[in-house]
């Protein structure tokens, strides 16, 4: 998959031309992705499809030369982005209907640039 010039793109995980989950993710500013929904068909949770989608977000940042990505997770969803490598950002949070969003990142590691050649009598 290629990302495009687009603010927000949404990318979904099929299987046999039935969607499974999607991510969207808002694009790069400052060095930072913003994931905006990861979201898997009911029938599906438990199959650790999110995890494919957040890491699939977190590709798209490194394509984008990111270094960090950010997300709002439903408070009931904190604990399983933390096993992802995110962390509370933020205390303060945002409540939309009956849902409470919170602040969180993870920093991106990006490959290490090639060792200098080693001298030809090592």
């Amino acid at each position: 998959m290629a990302t495009t010039h687009q603010q927000r793109s949404s990318y979904a995980l099929l299987s046999k031309q039935e969607i499974l989950g999607y991510v969207t993710v808002h694009h790069p500013e400052n060095g930072c992705l913003m994931i905006d929904e990861v979201a898997v068909d009911k029938k599906c949770q438990g199959q650790k499809l999110s995890g494919i989608l957040i890491r699939f977000g977190e590709t798209l940042a490194r394509q984008s030369d990111c270094r960090m990505v950010r997300l709002y997770a439903i408070s009931t969803k904190v604990e399983l982005y933390k096993k992802f490598g995110y962390h509370v950002l933020s205390e303060k949070s945002i409540r939309l209907e009956d849902e409470e969003y919170i602040l969180m990142e993870r920093a991106l590691l990006h490959r290490l640039p090639e060792p200098p050649p080693l001298p030809p009598d090592c």
